[in-house]
């Protein structure tokens, strides 16, 4: 047994289980489009993330997470129905991933 982590607390920054320890909790703001928004309510990226509805049905979450590959896969499989707020890094390189991929079609 691994007594050196707490387990119970190792995964609360990061979405799945890729920990890179040099990596810095990045304060993320995300805004889903009106149609979406009942879609994350029921399914949340996290248990910790904070949400708020916003005056044209849109919602707006906050999120404070180690940036890793599943974080990555998880925002671009929302496709158009999310757009990166914070912070500049995230949402650029989800804009190099969305380049990639269109490059191969």
């Amino acid at each position: 047994p691994n007594k050196a982590t707490d387990f119970t607390e190792y995964f609360d920054d990061i979405i799945g289980v890729t920990k890179d320890e040099k990596e810095k909790i990045l304060d993320i703001v995300l805004l889903f489009k009106p149609g979406f928004a009942n879609y994350i309510k029921t399914k949340p990226i996290s248990p910790f993330q904070k949400q708020k509805d916003m005056p044209d049905g849109s919602l707006e979450v906050r999120l404070k997470l180690i940036p890793n590959k599943e974080l990555y896969a998880l925002l671009l499989s929302y496709g158009s129905e999310v757009k990166i707020i914070k912070p500049q890094q995230l949402a650029d390189k989800m804009k190099e991933e969305y380049v990639k991929a269109l490059a191969l079609y």
